[in-house]
């Protein structure tokens, strides 16, 4: 090994009281040291407004910026220090709280961009963007959700930054689910509309971000998707508080539904397309022997239909998720383990529905997602049920590959 001799080091006695007090090397920086802006503190070197000599130049100083002052530099390692950061603010050790810039900017995000993407409906936009942060800050696992789509959305608007949004937005999620989930063994007047909020929000981000071609997104090996049963349950939680809700801070979210259920039950006395017609006679055909279940699929092909009716009759700029998904909410549990199952006649009635969830993939989460599911539909499929799916794939323009 070489010998090489270690360099003494001059122990620095001008350094500012923080960075004393830390215990830690002080590089004097001017007008504030680079610990200081590190962690958002304030620093000795920042001239103060009650200094002596009149009041300091408005965004700027007399002295060259070091390296570790200077804005390129700050901006290049991520730590952004806004004008006046750092300056005395009525305690005795000058000290604020650490700000997490990068939550800053996903709070920003949010309410400037990705609010507006989640309806099309003016009103409820204005509430994503007003009541439901105001409703966050008394809920940190909705507050966490909530970083987390903003997160997310980010990775979709910025791709080249995804390798930094994208598991930014994961940790959020993750600990968002922890805490949610303990929440909702204990549902109270006071939390179950960030409930409501925060089972949207994951359904969203479990929808929306990065697949893997195998994903199901709704069953899988270990059952139904847990988003899919956090969404179910919670709607059965906080029924008792729906009326609550639905005259409280949500309650523009609450009439907006109302609304489109008004419209849902005109769709349905007008004259009707059956888009089902042809795969309700070949499932109950084959289902004939079992009364229960050819029931079963019944009920599930007519609440489908209803969605059918109720899309193509609407125009598409006014589209909404849930005009879709709630099928999904309402189908029995026995339907989804038969999904889960791989019951044939209950993969080619899911198949069906890759048409409605294509005519909402003008919202950013949801792109890509009647693709992914016709795939893996397809893939559990014999040659005979495959036959049985020809129309939807022909609509949603899915290619095998």
């Amino acid at each position: 090994m070489f010998n090489v001799a270690r360099r003494s080091h001059r122990k620095v006695r001008t350094g500012c009281r923080t960075c004393k007090r830390r215990k830690i090397k002080c590089d004097e920086g001017r007008p504030s040291c680079w610990n200081c802006i590190k962690h958002s503190v304030t620093c000795d070197f920042l001239p103060s407004s009650s200094s002596s000599g009149g009041t300091p130049k408005s965004q700027g100083y007399a002295t060259t910026p070091s390296p570790q002052t200077n804005p390129s530099f700050v901006r290049e390692t991520g730590v952004w220090a806004a004008p006046g950061i750092g300056l005395p603010y009525g305690s005795e050790s000058g000290e604020l709280p650490e700000l997490n810039i990068h939550d800053l900017e996903l709070l920003h995000h949010f309410t400037v961009s990705t609010a507006l993407s989640m309806t099309a409906d003016t009103v409820v936009r204005t509430l994503w963007r007003t009541k439901i942060p105001q409703i966050a800050f008394q809920h940190r696992f909705l507050m966490r959700g909530m970083l987390a789509i903003s997160a997310l959305h980010l990775s979709h608007v910025h791709p080249e930054k995804r390798d930094f949004y994208f598991p930014y937005s994961m940790k959020h999620h993750q600990m968002a689910l922890t805490e949610g989930t303990f929440v909702l063994g204990n549902v109270t007047q006071d939390n179950c509309a960030a409930l409501h909020i925060f089972s949207i929000l994951t359904t969203m981000h479990t929808v929306g971000r990065p697949r893997r071609p195998q994903d199901f997104l709704v069953v899988g090996e270990s059952g139904i998707a847990k988003w899919l049963v956090l969404f179910r349950g919670t709607l059965e939680i906080i029924e008792p508080f729906i009326d609550s809700m639905a005259s409280g801070p949500l309650a523009a979210l609450f009439q907006a539904r109302l609304r489109r259920q008004r419209l849902r039950d005109i769709s349905m006395t007008e004259e009707q397309a059956d888009h089902l017609h042809e795969i309700r006679a070949l499932v109950l055909q084959a289902t004939s022997e079992n009364l229960q279940l050819s029931e079963m699929y019944a009920q599930s092909l007519d609440d489908l239909q209803a969605s059918f009716t109720f899309v193509y009759n609407s125009a598409p700029h006014t589209y909404e998720t849930g005009d879709v998904f709630r099928w999904l909410l309402r189908v029995c549990d026995e339907y989804l383990q038969l999904l889960k199952d791989g019951a044939q006649e209950a993969l080619t009635i899911f198949a069906y529905s890759c048409v409605l969830f294509k005519k909402t993939e003008c919202y950013w989460w949801m792109e890509g997602w009647s693709s992914q599911l016709m795939s893996n539909i397809h893939r559990h499929l014999d040659e005979e049920h495959r036959m049985w799916i020809q129309w939807p794939i022909e609509e949603i323009g899915w290619v095998e590959t």
